[in-house]
């Protein structure tokens, strides 16, 4: 019994590589997204969507000037628990507050001894002020600086 089931899968497994082997594999390149355009009313012709271009976010010069200047930046986080502790809190925080754009989500939250500094690009001075309330709410009244910057309207 244990042989002809061995058997069967022996074979089964042979048959499977078979088929395999025989059958054409894709090649991964570039993918592109197509739409169909009807050419007449018989054959559907795909044609090519334009590539999305992806806009330059490099602010290295930026954080560069920040290092030189002394300013607090992010690589400058301890891993005093106390600290790690409040920047977790004070992330959270504004991770779960819905009225913040993913821009204010994303800005740097530094904290050196129970100090916290708050840097990054965000949309409005409402923004700037919820998400200095939420850190001096975790932190204490006069334990935030706040260099938050407001990006300018495009209107």
């Amino acid at each position: 019994m244990k042989r002809s089931l061995y058997l069967l899968f022996l074979t089964a497994g042979l048959l499977v590589a078979a088929v395999r082997a025989q059958s054409p594999t894709p090649t991964p390149g570039p993918r592109t997204t197509t739409s169909p355009t009807v050419a007449d009313s018989r054959s559907v012709t795909p044609t090519p969507k334009p590539a999305r271009t992806m806009t330059d976010a490099n602010n290295t010069a930026r954080n560069a000037g920040d290092a030189a200047t002394g300013a607090s930046t992010a690589d400058q986080q301890p891993n005093d628990p106390a600290d790690l502790k409040l920047l977790q809190a004070i992330r959270k925080a504004v991770i779960a507050d819905a009225t913040l754009s993913m821009g204010a989500k994303n800005c740097k939250i530094i904290v050196r001894d129970g100090l916290v500094t708050l840097r990054g690009s965000i949309e409005s001075e409402k923004e700037r002020a919820t998400i200095d309330t939420l850190a001096t709410g975790l932190a204490g009244k006069g334990k935030v600086t706040d260099l938050l910057e407001v990006k300018l309207s495009s209107r």
